[in-house]
Parts: C-alpha cells; structure tokens; sequence
C-alpha cells in the first residue's frame, strides 16, 4: 500500500500530512476530554445545541489518544459541549494530525486563525498568544500564521507581561479592547 500525502497548513509553511495514518472514528462525547483550548469562556447557544440535536455534529472535531487511551479533543471544542448538551451517543472525529506536527504551538495558532468567526475574548487572545511566545514562536511567526499584524502580537505581548494590564483584562471582559 502506498502511503498518500496530503499537504496542509498547520504550522505556517505547509507541512506534509501522511493521509494513511488519518482515521475518523465515531466518539462519546460524554467520555472525550477537552484539550488545551485558548477560550476560557465558550457560548454555546441553545440554537447550536437544537441543530447539534436535529443534524448531529457534520463537521468531525480533531483528536488525539493518549497513552492511556483517553480521547482528547483539541479542535472542535463548542461541536464536543453541544454534543454533550444534546445527550448524542456518538460524533466523528478525526485522529492521526496532532502526530503529524500537532505541536501546542500548532494548535494554538490554529485556533486563533480559526476564531476570526467567532471573537475571543481579550483574555483569551492574551493568554493564546503568550503561550505561543512560551513556546518560542517569534512575533513574526505569530503575526503571519495568526493574520494580524507585528505591532499588534507585539502590544498582545506587553499586556500579557503586565499584571495591571492582565488585572483589566480579566475585570472588563469584553469591554476592553487591546
């Protein structure tokens, strides 16, 4: 059998996925734990919840086992708490990409490329994007794999640094813009 590649956009530059080592399974979403996520506060309305219940979840959230065998979800986090809210026995996900450079960097740049529909919170932003900073991603990289400029990752950058500043943040909410 040969082993297909795929190129994607996970990392920045595209990176090759070895499509062979891919599978959708069917999950529970009672029994899958959350991964990692940059949103701290997740609205999960009651209209998604009733089209999670009529449709089911068509869009397969992303996984990853671990040692242990416990499914982690790292990709599809409102899919997965709907699912549960709508009492579904079973949702696709996808497994086999975080193995194929699914670093935490990774993710997190996914998932604030991915939250442009849906706005995250200052404080999730924030914290997303001093956790790629930790991770030793440059302002640079930042900027270009998340869509927004040097100056802006730069001035996320120094709130994240400020207690006063994180302190604000986390008092305002919403109100609050960078």
């Amino acid at each position: 059998m040969s082993s297909k590649k795929s190129t994607t956009e996970a990392d920045g530059p595209a990176a090759t996925v070895d499509v062979s080592a891919v599978t959708v399974e069917l999950i529970d979403p009672a029994v899958a734990v959350l991964d990692a996520n940059v949103r701290t506060i997740v609205d999960v309305s009651l209209e998604f919840i009733d089209s999670i219940r009529a449709d089911g979840v068509r869009e397969p959230v992303k996984a990853r086992r671990g040692e242990d065998g416990t499914v982690y979800v790292y990709d599809g986090q409102r899919r997965l708490l709907a699912a549960r809210e709508a009492g579904l026995a079973g949702i696709p996900a996808v497994f086999g990409l975080a193995e194929q450079g699914g670093t935490v960097a990774a993710r997190i740049a996914d998932q604030l490329r991915t939250f442009a529909r849906d706005e995250l919170t200052p404080l999730d932003r924030v914290a997303a994007v001093r956790q790629l900073s930790l991770e030793g991603v440059s302002v640079t990289r930042i900027a270009r794999s998340t869509g927004t400029s040097k100056k802006r990752v730069a001035d996320i950058l120094t709130v994240a640094g400020s207690a006063t500043a994180t302190q604000a943040a986390t008092e305002y909410g919403q109100q609050l813009t960078l």
